[in-house]
């Protein structure tokens, strides 16, 4: 069964060693506007992140955006017609 957003977004601020607030500080020094308790949010299903956190999750634990934005089932109908035409792709979401 694939991943829910909350439970990824755990798992990778776990995995890069953030506490709630130093995830909440990478976000803010990166433009963006986030709380430590807004993290715990997200990671508990209260909040979702908008498109402009997600871009800054995907660059804080280096993964592509589509991946990201995947997890949270936030992918635009642009993004879903590319990925049906590469197979790479695919493989990629298939995978997490």
């Amino acid at each position: 069964m694939e991943k829910t957003f909350p439970e990824w977004l755990k798992e990778k601020r776990d995995a890069a060693g953030y506490s709630h607030r130093k995830l909440a500080s990478e976000i803010s020094g990166r433009g963006g506007n986030m709380s430590a308790s807004n993290i715990c949010r997200m990671e508990s299903g209260e909040r979702q992140p908008s498109e402009t956190i997600l871009y800054q999750l995907a660059e804080l634990f280096e993964e592509e955006a589509y991946l990201v934005f995947h997890m949270a089932r936030r992918l635009p109908v642009a993004w879903q017609l590319k990925i049906v035409k590469d197979l790479e792709m695919m493989k990629k979401l298939a995978s997490i």
